[in-house]
């Protein structure tokens, strides 16, 4: 058997997940190869023309996961680091490479906005995340990428927390993303500014479904006094 964390084997829970099954999806991620791997953070920066950052494999750490992590300096790109986590992601039904490089996708953007401001309690966290979801979906929709299937597979029932709204609320985004990225295919090069206003939009349009998920998350306090609006 694959060495795999007791730590990790804890979140599995016997009706929703078959342990073979995932064993499975582990083998595939497994066949890739790290140049393929460090292709795939490549591919994720360069849809925002970033540099390629520094790459850490967390799997099977028992704190880390698949994750970007920002430097000292919020204002540049030269001390960044992305992490994955080969168990963490085929527990999320991510199998292939295209679906790989999705979410990966989803943490370059994490890196493209650290120097932003968001809207929400605990320091926007919903909104980092939608907007990390919703770009995810834009790239898949501009290139036409089925496996983000994969994605939603993995995502869509996933529960709430403090820091990742509920996944009903991720799936939005994502298929609103895809949507936006498929109807504009022709936009390449201008990813990030083209489409930002299209997030903001779709976001107020969500913030009644995302504000009824704060009672089970946050107090009283954190769901009056907290950002209200983009800086961006």
């Amino acid at each position: 058997m694959d060495n795999i964390s007791t730590d990790f084997l804890q979140k599995f829970h016997p009706v929703n997940m078959d342990f073979f099954l995932y064993l499975g999806r582990l083998r595939q991620l497994q066949s890739l190869s790290q140049e393929q791997i460090v292709e795939a953070v490549k591919s994720a920066c360069d849809f925002f023309n970033m540099p390629l950052p520094q790459i850490g494999d967390t799997t099977g750490h028992p704190f880390y996961s698949t994750m970007f992590y920002r430097g000292d300096d919020k204002n540049s790109y030269n001390d960044d680091l992305i992490c994955y986590d080969l168990q963490e992601l085929a527990y999320l039904h991510i199998t292939t490479y295209n679906a790989l490089t999705l979410v990966l996708t989803h943490e370059a953007t994490h890196r493209r906005t650290q120097m932003f401001k968001f809207p929400g309690p605990n320091k926007g966290a919903y909104a980092k995340e939608c907007i990390s979801d919703w770009y995810m979906g834009v790239r898949a929709g501009m290139n036409a990428m089925k496996d983000i299937s994969l994605v939603l597979e993995g995502i869509g029932t996933a529960t709430g927390s403090e820091t990742h709204p509920a996944g009903f609320i991720r799936k939005s985004f994502i298929q609103n993303g895809f949507q936006t990225g498929y109807l504009n295919r022709s936009e390449h090069g201008t990813n990030f500014e083209f489409f930002i206003n299209g997030f903001k939009a779709f976001y107020i349009r969500m913030l009644p479904e995302i504000e009824k998920e704060y009672p089970k998350y946050f107090n009283m306090l954190q769901r009056t006094i907290h950002k209200k609006t983009f800086d961006f």
